[in-house]
């Protein structure tokens, strides 16, 4: 599961603050389909305006990635 990065404190949501995750989409195949993980953040790590990096188990990280409510 991915690892949201506070960019301003460095504090993390990590997976077990995991609430829930859906999957919606169109037939069994990737393309096209659409992946919600909404977390619990009770340490108010991340911030509504903010930038997080968000960071894959694979290694992946994405920078810079707008907070909105």
């Amino acid at each position: 599961m991915p690892v949201l990065v506070s960019e301003v404190t460095g504090q993390q949501v990590n997976s077990h603050d995991l609430l829930f995750h859906i999957h919606r989409g169109m037939g069994t195949h990737d393309e096209g389909r659409a992946y919600s993980i909404v977390y619990g953040d009770a340490n108010f790590a991340i911030r509504p305006g903010s930038l997080i990096t968000i960071r894959m188990s694979d290694g992946l990280v994405l920078q810079h990635v707008p907070v909105t409510l």
